[in-house]
């Protein structure tokens, strides 16, 4: 039996990252173990990659929707190849530094598969390999549904992937991978239909801002199909046909693709964690809120936790406060109330905190402004953009901001910090911001 280590991280990604260096730096003994390349999701096979082509997608929106009559902006297209060749040399070198990384830093790497043997062993590489504290960051992977044919879709591993854009696809769930994808797809000149299953796109945000982005989206030439039954996914000689009830009618969309577009799940399922004694449910590893799992001496960060927003940002704040907290006298609890997120359709939605439809009458006030008027909006063409702002009454603080585009993922980093120190609508009114800006206009955002 190799070992023992005091510490064994499983991942390799930004949780696993942060984690084994966090716990080097506490004078431990580290071994990081990956099975799928040093550097995990978000850089590899996630946001890194997503954004090349977000961005350009960005870039060419913005000068079409410019009012400056000079750009000549309608010859503008999307060189899907060209990103993809960008978006491969942006990556490339990540496993190897990632790799040389922990190395220069005296922790050592192992390229492997690891499953549990017992509550402090590990085999990987052939090897049983000990180790007096554990922690768990495998990572995601992409969700599959329980429809009869879901094997004929795209993963967004492999939309990543794709040499070039399809004439037509076909997205199951219009979570943010699907809405993303789909506009980006839909500006290379793919045909784009969404299917899904909730009564709404995005249904877990604020329905005021979802329900204006379905109207810029079905604009954008996206069909949107909401409260169906996919019925099944059958692969023909030329095309994959969806069959799904809507309005009580069934459809057949045929399309060149299909992709799930549901999001992902904790990459566990090969971790024979019954042998460690740590629980699961149906999202990801059980946790408390020091992130240790049932397994005292086993812990958990990134998006293997079942709690816990799926976010690169998230995972490196969980993985160094997991190996913090692994020998603390007194631990220091996990929270997300002030956590942003992104789904970078365009206009983007960005949001933080509160939502709106939680605020109580009397106890928060919630500032609703129709953003579209303001000169910011007026100079880069936006059209359709909304914010909303969470106010405690009578302390004036600020719990919680939820804006449609108006370069929403810059500015919710401010009301970010604002919901994380406790800052007021004065302090923001107060502050003195470059101008003109979009940052500028938070003070009109606080008037609704």
């Amino acid at each position: 039996m190799d070992g023992p280590y005091d510490v064994i991280v499983l991942g390799a990604g930004p949780a696993g990252r942060s984690a084994a260096v966090t716990a080097r730096r506490q004078g431990l003994n580290v071994l990081v173990i990956e099975k799928d390349g040093f550097g995990g999701t978000c850089p590899l096979r996630g946001c890194i990659p997503k954004k090349v082509l977000v961005a350009a997608t960005q870039a060419m929106e913005h000068a079409r929707a410019s009012p400056a009559p000079l750009i000549g902006a309608e010859a503008l297209r999307i060189d899907f190849s060209g990103l993809m060749r960008l978006k491969q040399t942006i990556i490339k070198d990540t496993p190897e530094t990632v790799r040389k990384s922990l190395l220069a830093q005296d922790i050592d790497v192992l390229s492997a598969r690891a499953r549990f043997s017992g509550t402090h062993t590990v085999i990987a590489d052939g090897k049983e390999i000990e180790g007096r504290k554990l922690i768990i960051a495998t990572g995601s992977k992409p969700r599959s549904l329980p429809i009869e044919g879901f094997e004929h879709t795209l993963t967004s591993d492999q939309l990543l992937n794709l040499d070039a854009p399809p004439e037509s696809i076909i997205f199951i769930g219009a979570g943010p991978i699907g809405m993303e994808f789909g506009h980006v797809l839909a500006r290379a000149g793919t045909k784009v239909t969404i299917l899904e299953a909730a009564p709404r796109i995005l249904p877990a945000l604020d329905k005021d801002l979802t329900d204006r982005l379905a109207f810029a989206t079905r604009r954008l030439g996206i069909d949107i199909y909401t409260g169906v039954r996919i019925e099944a996914i059958e692969r023909q000689p030329h095309a994959v046909a969806v069959t799904f009830i809507h309005e009580g009618f069934a459809k057949t969309v045929l399309a060149e693709a299909a992709a799930g577009g549901a999001g992902r799940v904790a990459d566990i399922d090969d971790l024979d964690l019954p042998k460690a004694h740590v629980d699961r449910d149906g999202r990801g590893i059980v946790s408390d809120a020091y992130l240790r799992t049932s397994n005292p001496d086993v812990f958990v960060a990134g998006d293997a936790v079942a709690s816990s927003p799926q976010l690169s940002e998230v995972a490196v704040y969980e993985g160094k406060l997991a190996a913090r907290n692994l020998g603390a006298e007194t631990m220091t609890p996990v929270r997300y109330d002030s956590v942003p997120f992104v789904v970078y359709t365009i206009p983007e939605i960005a949001g933080v905190g509160m939502l709106p439809e939680e605020a109580q009458a009397g106890r928060h006030h919630v500032s609703a402004l129709d953003l579209s008027g303001l000169k910011a909006s007026r100079i880069y063409g936006e059209s359709g953009t909304l914010s909303k702002v969470i106010i405690e009454e009578g302390t004036g603080k600020v719990l919680g901001a939820h804006i449609l585009g108006h370069r929403g993922e810059e500015l919710i980093n401010i009301f970010a910090l604002a919901v994380r120190f406790g800052l007021t609508v004065s302090d923001l009114n107060n502050t003195v911001y470059s101008f003109p800006s979009f940052s500028a206009d938070i003070r009109d955002m606080l008037k609704g």
